[in-house]
């Protein structure tokens, strides 16, 4: 019996090394920005097409999207980043005036800048998408292409799921 305890753990962690030695190393890094640092994730070598993936919340760790980012690692190089307010990207003052959403999208291009990136793959996520979407029209030409998973609406959008959710009273006029 104990043999077979042996074993089934000797199987367990020869899947997991051999399964994961196809995956790319996880890379932590920050860059300085006026009220602290901005952390981010990479995933897979940086001679791969650049993804930059936004996570939903406001709030959410960037771990709600790291498997993602693992799996993409083979064929992109993927950033989770940890958006300004979350996780080791707590501004000091944390308040209304450091964590807005122009600060947060003006975060993105601050890190597309200090990895030399001209242009990017940006995937977001509920609010990521949300936050996606204003980066987008923001600076539209360092968005390679923009990829929008369960997304929030834009700040300026007034299609049917705006006025059903936040202008009922005037569906369907709106």
């Amino acid at each position: 019996m104990r043999f077979i305890k042996y074993l089934s753990i000797f199987l367990t962690a020869t899947f997991t090394l051999f399964n994961n030695s196809k995956a790319h190393a996880q890379i932590l890094d920050s860059i300085k920005y006026e009220y602290g640092l901005l952390y981010f994730h990479q995933y897979g070598p940086s001679s791969l097409p650049p993804v930059i993936i936004l996570t939903g919340g406001p709030g959410n760790s960037y771990t709600q999207l790291e498997e993602m980012a693992k799996s993409m690692s083979t064929k992109f190089r993927c950033i989770l980043v940890e958006q300004r307010g979350t996780g080791r990207s707590i501004p000091d003052p944390f308040n209304s005036k450091t964590v807005n959403v122009n600060s947060v999208t003006s975060d993105i291009k601050l890190l597309m800048e200090n990895l030399h990136l001209d242009q990017a793959i940006i995937v977001g996520h509920s609010w990521g998408g949300m936050l996606a979407m204003n980066f987008a029209a923001t600076f539209p030409d360092q968005v390679e292409h923009l990829v929008l998973l369960a997304p929030g609406p834009h700040k300026d959008a007034r299609n049917g799921f705006f006025c059903i959710v936040y202008e009922p009273h005037a569906y369907p006029k709106c």
